[in-house]
């Protein structure tokens, strides 16, 4: 028995550029739908491994900048409580030169006594609440010293002293900063509160004006307080300056 084979080559050929067309048409269909022009190794090998490598920077560069943003968040929270402070220094100085001008009688600067002590109570109620991401800012570690509460988030945790913000995508996008600590031991102003709350308590008629606890009952005292609360005012406005310099700093990276 004959067999025989019928051939079309012309057909094969036309299936064939028939299969090719669906394979570029598919390939074009995907460059559409994704926006990109290669998205497979098999697309172009070098070219891939150059995208690729791009695409990690831009990712490692997209995090750097939320980075950015929650460090500037953090640094305005700190600048809001340390500009909180400054007002009530310049308070304090204004009551202390008022303390110290000879129309006022003791009885006056214990009533002043007793404002001053609130308010120097509160910049340190300012300093351990000013808190970004349950991180207290105002009152940081010492140096060396460990954040013993940092994995319980619902009680407060105080920031290092010394702050590193990644703010690149490599070693070299790293920005320091030194917080300062703006609690009244921070300011130097512990023992002067220790005095005036004594006074805050006394009886003029009663107090002993020869004592440390007297330093808001005579004019002279409550004149070097002035020069206390402006020497700490300077320093945490500087600290201010310093703050928004670094957030002006962060805008430009």
């Amino acid at each position: 028995m004959t067999s025989t084979i019928h051939t079309n080559m012309a057909s094969v050929r036309n299936h064939n550029v028939f299969e090719q067309n669906n394979v570029n048409m598919s390939k074009a269909m995907t460059n559409v739908t994704t926006g990109l022009r290669i998205n497979s190794v098999q697309d172009s090998p070098s070219n891939w491994a150059i995208s690729e490598k791009m695409r990690e920077r831009t990712n490692a560069l997209n995090q750097a900048q939320q980075n950015i943003q929650n460090d500037t968040a953090m640094m305005k929270t700190a600048e809001g409580g340390m500009t909180k402070t400054v007002d009530i220094l310049s308070t304090l100085r204004e009551r202390a030169i008022a303390a110290s001008d000879s129309s006022l009688t003791d009885g006056d600067r214990i009533n002043i006594a007793k404002e001053m002590n609130q308010l120097l109570t509160q910049i340190d109620d300012i300093a351990t609440s000013t808190r970004y991401n349950g991180k207290l800012l105002l009152a940081p570690l010492a140096e060396g010293a460990f954040d013993t509460g940092a994995a319980d988030t619902s009680s407060d945790t105080a920031v290092a002293a010394s702050l590193t913000f990644q703010v690149g995508d490599d070693s070299s996008g790293i920005i320091s900063y030194d917080m300062t600590n703006m609690t009244l031991s921070g300011l130097g102003l512990t023992d002067i509160q220790a005095n005036i709350a004594a006074v805050a308590t006394a009886d003029a008629s009663a107090v002993d004006t020869s004592t440390l606890a007297t330093a808001l009952l005579t004019r002279d005292t409550a004149s070097q307080l002035a020069d206390n609360f402006k020497t700490a005012f300077d320093s945490v406005t500087a600290s201010i300056a310093d703050l928004v310099a670094l957030e002006n700093r962060f805008g430009y990276t």
